[in-house]
């Protein structure tokens, strides 16, 4: 048997068991449920097994103890049933038999998850009661979504499926499919013990969020490991999914510049990791939209929604940076930075496009490491179209990091040119006799009275425009 989980008294106060046996053999049903009454649990007895789905519509038990030996319905039979059904299919369900190894082996076939052997001896039936407990208990408490994830401590899928089930057939409700972004390319740049520690620190920040909120007891659960299901009022939907995009930027994006400052990521000699990714994707779908017959059209759905918005932020760096700067707006001290690479368009017509890229990811590394040096407690990195970076600083530190990063690029790209021609890697597409130096052109807007944030980006670019 699997090691009893650590939690398994929540449920040991409160069990309600299904005992499932024949009409004839009372002196077996007498011992079980005077044991199980004993131990203050709720007993539930049914001899057919109509009689025992009756009961289950009614009231849904913690566990069925089943007899396969049944009239009309057999145990087998009622068992499928169980498993066949959406709102019984985790329900536990241990065949209470003789040590009849054909029968046992029928029983697990059948989707039955243990077996515990009750046996009559001289007219008296004897049963293992501890081991019967123990079973009972523990598969109580994984059907009830006890069966965690380790690192999170949140149901994982199968309960969280359950839940969305019985969700979809009430009203006022939402669903918040919640996702990280590059969660996998960080895991291979700083290691599974420095992912582990980003989904733990999500996830509590999920549960903050909603206790915050006044919804602390609402449900939250995986359906991947890095993906989130929210279930909450319908109302509290859309607040919830701005705190927890606002709460994420705030406190996830630091910790990780602090791991990329303690592992050294960034580096000119690897590809650097862009945290700026790592954003919390959320797709809702709301219970009053339409009904919902399956939960694999809502899940669908939320993914779909959930997908857009990944999209969206990947896709149209504009939005990315509004959403920081609106966060931003009730901040004081933070200067936004427009940087450019001019003549980055003739380079990309010289040379292929290996070459074009490392220039732009040795310049995000570039910058990684001049924000960890010169503004560590305020920065973020986001990537535009092609030649372009939107960075976020202290508005202290906004010229050193302007002037370093014009000087290290003039050093990084006489150095890239000089490697280029050196390489045969590199393809030069044409045979043209003058060449014009990168260089990189940086505009900074420190925002004043006004912080919208179409506004603050059109003062950075046009700075950046008459940078020399």
């Amino acid at each position: 048997m699997p090691d009893t989980p650590s939690n398994i008294n929540t449920v040991n106060d409160n069990v309600s068991v299904l005992i499932i046996e024949e009409d004839s053999p009372a002196a077996t049903l007498l011992p079980l449920t005077v044991y199980f009454e004993a131990l203050g649990w709720q007993v539930h007895i049914a001899h057919t097994g109509e009689n025992a789905f009756a009961q289950i519509e009614r009231n849904l038990p913690d566990a069925v103890l089943l007899n396969p030996a049944l009239p009309g319905m057999d145990g087998f039979e009622v068992c499928q049933r169980i498993r066949a059904n959406f709102k019984t299919r985790l329900m536990p369900v241990i065949f209470s038999h003789t040590a009849d190894r054909d029968i046992k082996l029928k029983g697990l076939s059948c989707g039955a998850d243990e077996h515990q052997e009750i046996y009559e001896i001289n007219g008296k039936i004897y049963f293992d009661p501890e081991g019967m407990k123990l079973s009972i208990l523990q598969l109580a408490a994984t059907s009830k979504g006890y069966g965690r994830l380790a690192i999170t401590d949140l149901p994982t899928r199968e309960y969280t499926e359950t839940r969305i089930g019985e969700l979809i057939q009430q009203k006022d409700w939402a669903l918040l499919d919640v996702s990280m972004g590059a969660f996998d390319e960080y895991e291979e740049a700083f290691g599974f013990l420095a992912a582990y520690d980003l989904l733990r620190l999500t996830a509590d920040l999920i549960k903050n969020v909603l206790s915050i909120l006044g919804l602390g007891r609402q449900f939250v659960g995986h359906l991947e490991t890095s993906r989130f299901i929210i279930l909450v009022p319908e109302k509290q939907a859309n607040d919830l999914n701005t705190k927890l995009k606002e709460r994420f930027f705030a406190e996830i994006h630091p910790f990780c510049r602090s791991m990329e400052r303690e592992l050294e990521i960034g580096s000119t000699d690897t590809e650097p990791f862009n945290t700026a990714l790592l954003n919390l994707a959320i797709g809702v779908v709301l219970g009053s939209e339409r009904d919902f017959t399956d939960i694999k059209s809502l899940l669908d759905l939320a993914d779909e929604r959930r997908r857009a918005d990944r999209a969206a932020l990947i896709f149209n760096p504009a939005s990315l940076i509004e959403q920081r700067l609106q966060q931003l707006q009730s901040r004081q001290g933070w200067a936004l930075l427009n940087l450019q690479i001019r003549h980055f368009e003739a380079f990309c017509e010289i040379y292929d496009e290996a070459a074009a890229k490392n220039i732009v990811f040795t310049l995000q590394g570039l910058i990684t490491e001049t924000l960890n040096a010169l503004s560590p407690d305020l920065q973020s990195i986001d990537r535009a179209e092609g030649n372009r970076f939107w960075v976020i600083v202290s508005a202290a530190s906004a010229p050193q990091v302007r002037e370093h990063l014009k000087h290290r690029f003039a050093d990084m790209a006489f150095a890239q040119y000089y490697y280029i021609h050196q390489q045969e890697g590199f393809i030069r597409r044409n045979n043209g006799d003058k060449e014009d130096l990168m260089d990189l052109a940086v505009g900074i807007c420190v925002p004043g009275e006004t912080t919208d944030a179409n506004a603050v980006l059109k003062m950075a670019e046009d700075a950046a425009r008459i940078d020399q």
